[in-house]
């Protein structure tokens, strides 16, 4: 099942959202996430979703076109992971 993108969860707004597997994909481009507190600010928005029972999974574009694989197999266990506990 596709996900939900760019929706407002806990007050914030996230890329996508398997919202029935309550897991969460973060895209950290370079531009937005190069500096330190960009870093902080990420830590705090995950403390929050994590508060609200979801799992995070963060992926930069440098990983998602050149090692898919990795990025695709990651996701798809914590699907299964998460759809396992339900």
């Amino acid at each position: 099942m596709p996900p939900e993108v760019n929706v407002t969860l806990a007050g914030l707004k996230v890329d996508a959202l398997w919202r029935g597997q309550r897991v969460i994909v973060e895209l950290d481009g370079h531009e937005a996430h190069s500096y330190p507190a960009a870093a902080e600010r990420d830590r705090r928005r995950d403390l929050v979703l994590r508060g609200a029972g979801y799992e995070i999974r963060r992926y930069t574009w440098q990983q998602i076109t050149e090692h898919p694989e990795q990025v695709i197999g990651d996701l798809s266990a914590a699907l299964r992971s998460n759809t396992e506990a339900i």
